[in-house]
């Protein structure tokens, strides 16, 4: 009997020591699961991520210009007409940075490329940065998917023009004039001019007054539209209305002095290569005419964005613009390229134009012949109920573009540095 009594205690010892280690081993795993990070995690929770460039492995040429700001879903557009358009997020400074330099190091080789017309480091739908390459016609070869690691983006524009004529169309509202018509001077900013060539029609867009040191004023529009790519003589009268009037299919309503608004004083010559060239580029189209304060404002016309700051800002991708032109009035879009290299036909000759501003519509067209000229300001958000403080700011002066919904912009700042004076506006 004592015999099966130890075996009993025995056997009990025993059970009892497996308990008690599974207890403990259970104890462990809930405490190693515990301190274990998860392998799911909600998006932008937790560490932040480092930014990157885009990923996409193949570089595919859009054959529709407008999809980089319409991937599907975001905000209405300013306009009303329920169309859905999305401005990308904003990338990091240090990302667009590394890409310009990506670039800078390729530019001349893609530019080489059979087709291709302009280069520029761009945003993409989702915010990525990447390289894009502006092309004539879609499947132009030998473009890389990549370069150094960063996507290239390949998008078919066609031939960037200037944009100083247009074809005769309806008046945008009967209720505002036109910028067609001989409007009561002082005259607004974004309407009709020209010189005054004989048997020569055409029209660009008043940009806006500007200053020299001694205050005298003077208007602002692109070589190409007052200066006639370098043929014009200094002094030569400029006119609004423009001379020729496409709301009537004719010429401006008069001729002579009672047209007269300001004349040629200076202009930024441009240089012509057909092809691409490091020696022979130009950085702005752009000149002044002498005015007075009784003949020309500083503001739009009442269905524009009214007046305008004094101090220009840089701009950046993603940031949203507005102009008023002659032909399409009030329109919106954003930067979508910076340090842009791109080829305009001029009716002289092909031009070379670098460190320029590319800008996509957000509700086609952004511009079209006629619109060569504008002032190109910062805009707000359309869902904001107040203005942003950026709101109105001198980015950029409209002097080509391509289909309707590409802009190039030059510079604002490059601009008044090379004619020698500021922005009269609103301080």
């Amino acid at each position: 009997m004592r015999w099966l009594h130890q075996r009993i205690g025995f056997c009990l010892s025993v059970l009892a020591a497996l308990l008690i280690v599974a207890i403990l081993v259970q104890s462990t795993g809930i405490a190693a699961a515990a301190d274990t990070p998860s392998t799911s995690r909600v998006p932008g929770a937790g560490k932040a991520t480092t930014p990157t460039v885009a990923s996409n492995p193949t570089a595919k040429a859009s054959e529709n210009p407008t999809a980089p700001c319409d991937p599907g879903g975001g905000e209405e557009d300013p306009k009303g007409s329920g169309k859905k358009t999305v401005v990308p997020p904003r990338p990091k400074d240090n990302v667009v940075r590394r890409v310009m330099k990506v670039q800078d190091r390729h530019t001349r080789n893609l530019l080489a490329i059979d087709g291709v017309v302009g280069v520029g480091t761009g945003v993409a739908a989702n915010g990525d940065v990447v390289v894009r390459v502006f092309t004539l016609h879609s499947g132009v070869g030998q473009i890389p998917a990549r370069i150094e690691g960063v996507l290239v983006e390949a998008v078919k524009t066609g031939q960037f023009r200037p944009e100083q004529r247009s074809v005769p169309r309806p008046r945008p509202r009967a209720t505002v004039p036109s910028t067609h018509d001989f409007l009561r001077r002082p005259v607004p900013i974004g309407v009709s001019i020209s010189l005054d060539i004989p048997n020569f029609f055409y029209y660009g867009t008043l940009g806006c007054r500007v200053k020299d040191r001694k205050g005298g004023l003077y208007v602002l529009s692109n070589n190409h539209v007052i200066a006639n790519e370098n043929t014009a003589a200094i002094g030569s009268p400029v006119v609004q209305p423009g001379t020729y009037n496409p709301d009537t299919g004719g010429t401006g309503l008069i001729r002579g002095e009672a047209q007269t608004i300001g004349y040629l004083r200076r202009f930024v010559p441009i240089v012509h290569s057909n092809t691409f060239n490091p020696s022979r580029v130009n950085r702005v189209d752009a000149a002044i005419a002498s005015c007075a304060a009784a003949n020309v404002g500083n503001t739009t016309l009442p269905n524009g964005y009214g007046w305008y700051h004094s101090r220009p800002v840089e701009a950046y991708l993603t940031q949203r613009v507005q102009k008023y032109g002659a032909t399409t009035g009030h329109t919106r879009g954003y930067v979508s390229d910076v340090n842009l290299t791109v080829s305009i036909s001029y009716d002289a000759g092909t031009a070379w134009f670098v460190d320029q501003i590319g800008v996509i519509a957000l509700e086609p067209p952004w511009s079209t012949g006629g619109d060569s000229g504008s002032l190109v300001v910062t805009d707000s958000a359309p869902s904001t109920r107040r203005p942003r403080p950026e709101a109105k700011y001198p980015v950029g002066l409209h002097f080509a573009g391509a289909a309707g919904i590409w802009g190039i912009e030059n510079p604002i700042g490059e601009v008044l540095k090379g004619l020698n004076v500021t922005i009269d506006g609103k301080e």
